[in-house]
């Protein structure tokens, strides 16, 4: 959490966690549970936004579904409905790529990120990177 510190905006019951041998951001608030992620001048040109999330199955990971808004100033240039389950019996990491709208966002515009537990009882986001391609 110390290093996603200085890009966290909001927060609300969201946090580390280190299950089997698995460390990602889970919510720990249940339905409902969000955060926001924010730079004001980012440092490159911004196309899409990628995201490795785990995905499960079972009773706990049934209909996890994390919603994923992405905007610039008041604008909405980006969103995803992501699933955290699966029928196979293993937790798997899959990469989901998120493309912004248009052209994406040009060196110095600003971005939001804002992401929502909008189904299940768990999620997991194993990374998160912002791409100029």
């Amino acid at each position: 959490m110390k290093q996603m510190a200085p890009v966290i905006m909001s927060h609300d019951g969201w946090s580390a966690a280190d299950d089997n041998r698995k460390l990602g951001w889970v919510p720990t608030g249940g339905l409902g549970s969000k955060f926001t992620l924010g730079w004001n001048d980012i440092s490159q040109p911004v196309k899409a936004v990628n995201f490795m999330v785990m995905k499960s199955y079972g009773e706990k990971w049934a209909n996890s579904t994390l919603e994923v808004k992405i905007w610039s100033g008041d604008d909405s240039v980006g969103e995803e409905i992501i699933h955290g389950f699966h029928d196979k019996h293993t937790s798997e990491t899959y990469n989901i790529k998120i493309p912004l709208h248009g052209e994406g966002l040009k060196k110095g515009s600003e971005l939001r990120i804002s992401h929502e537990l909008i189904a299940g009882n768990t999620f997991k986001i194993l990374g998160m990177a912002v791409c100029d391609h």
